[in-house]
């Protein structure tokens, strides 16, 4: 076939794709692959037209995998397109809803793992393009299904950062919000999560009247802003809202200069602006309890076992302590008082590393406590458990991981969501987006690890010399700014696995009662 005419089929499948005549547009570009079946474009856009027709039946599930296969075949051929991982992450996650679905809404395996892949295909597609917003809302969606509602949130709050008017960045931020509010002790959180994730179903339905949640639930979210007399006026609201959300995105680390003021303040706004306080109060003007740590488990225990609830107790308050020293480290790092500029001994390396610094090292001290507090999880887990076992054998992640060596242990918690979602946390460490970390890691602890002046730094990426490539290039290797922002990213990962655990906690204790605990006061 002459390249014009693949050129005017191509074309024209899309044509019909974008006027949803399905049929037609699948017509078309079998006509293209017939002449050329390793053509990237047209195997990927035959690959949405299989995804976008799907009538979400399992008699015609063979759909979906044809679909997947076209989207290896384009990958395959151009692996840097970020738009065939986002649509090979739609294949998998519309696959898996269909089937959860058909499950009664009970998670298994093979479940479990669609998620699981869909989410890896949705990262692989923000690493290529992280200004896309549909990609950062679809990632949002399945770390929900996942039971990481707080990473949900972020992913919402990315896109909302790229376009505010998006098409349901708003209204999944909301539903996400009303499910936060049902799991929440706090009486406080639960009634300003509720409040906000009902603003936000309002911005989405202001915008878009036909979001997709049932009748009543929009009648629902109309009376209670009636009722509390609030308006939506979104160029308002996002003054207030998008100021805050600028945080999600990389930061600087303070390398040089000493501050000489208050260090209560500056720390008290450095866990409010990156939302480290273990609470879920945000997006508010004046609340009182945004600085507070609200996380809170109350063990229900019979009278002539409370030495084990002492002993569970004790073991959480371990976790909240460790918490809460690597955040003082990590604000102490960034505030680099000029009192402690005597101690720092710099060494000048032709590599432009930075040591000694005393904020340097304490960041590095602040990064290793946050890891260590996963294998403190899992301690907790099989001491609340009673999984027995031996204390030397417990581990959150590798081959003593507790949920390797306990491999039922979701199955016997009923596939519980927050389980699930601390499973997934230990996924991502070994394999996938938090890989890195757990590197990071081990090099601080087994080997060695240097960080650079990122000025310095990132000019040896630009220069000829050969030694200069090797420190670049070596693993070992880091600019105090990406380091500075993986500890970031890693304490919000324990802060959010510690909410994660404690709503655990709060179901399984709430279930052995029979009835709901009540508000924290």
């Amino acid at each position: 076939m002459e390249k014009s005419k693949i050129s005017e089929h191509f074309n024209a499948a899309g044509y019909h794709f974008d006027k949803k005549e399905y049929d037609k547009a699948l017509e078309l570009i079998n006509l293209v692959l017939n002449d050329d079946k390793s053509l990237p474009n047209a195997n990927s856009l035959k690959a949405i037209i299989l995804i976008e027709s799907w009538d979400g039946k399992q008699e015609t599930r063979s759909q979906i995998f044809q679909a997947i296969d076209h989207l290896k075949i384009a990958i395959k051929s151009k692996p840097n397109i970020g738009r065939y991982y986002y649509n090979l992450g739609n294949a998998w996650y519309n696959l898996a809803l269909s089937e959860f679905e058909e499950n009664s809404h009970q998670y298994s395996p093979e479940i479990l793992e669609k998620f699981e892949s869909s989410k890896k295909c949705f990262g692989k597609a923000l690493k290529l393009d992280e200004n896309y917003p549909q990609i950062w809302i679809n990632k949002g969606n399945v770390l929900d299904y996942l039971g990481r509602y707080l990473e949900a949130l972020e992913c919402y709050d990315r896109a909302i950062l790229l376009n505010p008017q998006f098409y349901n960045a708003w209204g999944n931020r909301g539903l996400a919000s009303l499910r936060l509010a049902r799991k929440n002790q706090d009486k406080c959180t639960h009634n300003l999560l509720y409040k906000n994730g009902m603003i936000y179903l309002g911005i989405e339905l202001s915008l878009f009247p036909d979001f997709q949640i049932d009748q009543k639930s929009k009648e629902n979210v109309d009376q209670f802003l009636s009722k509390n007399k609030i308006s939506i006026d979104l160029e308002q609201f996002l003054k207030n809202f998008l100021p805050k959300k600028k945080f999600l995105l990389s930061q600087t680390f303070n390398i040089y200069t000493g501050l000489n003021r208050d260090f209560k303040s500056f720390y008290n706004n450095f866990c409010e602006q990156n939302q480290l306080f273990l609470n879920l109060i945000s997006d508010c003007k004046d609340c009182s309890c945004k600085r507070k740590d609200l996380l809170n488990i109350r063990f229900h225990t019979s009278a002539d076992d409370e030495t084990r609830a002492y002993e569970i107790l004790t073991r959480w308050r371990s976790l909240i302590d460790d918490y809460k020293t690597a955040r003082f480290f990590l604000a102490l790092a960034q505030f680099k008082h000029q009192d402690f500029d005597f101690l720092d001994k710099q060494r000048y390396d032709p590599d432009y590393s930075l040591n000694y610094f005393t904020n340097i090292e304490i960041l590095k001290n602040s990064f290793l406590i946050i890891m260590h507090i996963f294998d403190k999880i899992a301690f907790f887990l099989n001491e609340y458990e009673n999984l027995k076992i031996e204390d030397n054998k417990v581990a959150f992640w590798g081959s003593n991981s507790i949920f390797t060596i306990k491999r039922s242990l979701i199955i016997d918690n009923n596939w519980q969501i927050d389980l699930m979602a601390l499973e997934g946390i230990k996924r991502e460490l070994e394999k996938e987006d938090f890989k890195r970390l757990l590197e990071i890691r081990h090099y601080l602890v087994h080997r060695y690890f240097v960080l650079h002046d990122p000025v310095f730094y990132k000019q040896t990426e630009k220069d000829d010399d050969d030694s200069c490539k090797t420190i670049t290039n070596n693993r070992y290797h880091m600019d105090v700014d990406e380091f500075f922002n993986m500890t970031i990213l890693a304490i919000k990962i324990i802060r959010n696995a510690l909410f994660s655990l404690s709503f655990f906690v709060f179901e399984k204790e709430r279930n052995i009662k029979g009835f709901p605990l009540p508000y924290n006061s």
